[in-house]
């Protein structure tokens, strides 16, 4: 068996909406996905950089969608906590939450 390496990008697409970044899928290079999953295993991993504190960038789970196409996930850390959240506003871009991209190679 051939391992997998997959790397994280978080803010790769800071300031695109949920619905942007996903129109945005079809000019980017193959093996490029949309973050879902892979920002849950992330934030386990590096807590203390991705949820330092209240300051730390949102994170969209933008490969996802939840009871429709029109829901999808957030993280955001706040008092000391992960807060996780639905999203149902996919048209506004947040300047303090990101979309992040996952590349399989």
């Amino acid at each position: 068996n051939t391992p997998i390496i997959g790397i994280y990008f978080p803010n790769s697409l800071q300031g695109f909406s949920i619905n942007a970044s996903r129109e945005q899928m079809s000019t980017l290079p193959r093996g490029f996905v949309l973050s879902g999953i892979d920002t849950l295993i992330a934030l386990v991993m590096y807590p203390d950089i991705l949820a330092r504190n209240r300051n730390a960038l949102g994170l969209n789970l933008s490969a996802l969608s939840w009871e429709s196409s029109k829901h999808s996930f957030d993280f955001r850390a706040a008092n000391g906590i992960v807060d996780f959240d639905s999203v149902d506003n996919l048209v506004d871009a947040q300047g303090h939450y990101s979309n992040g991209l996952l590349f399989i190679g």
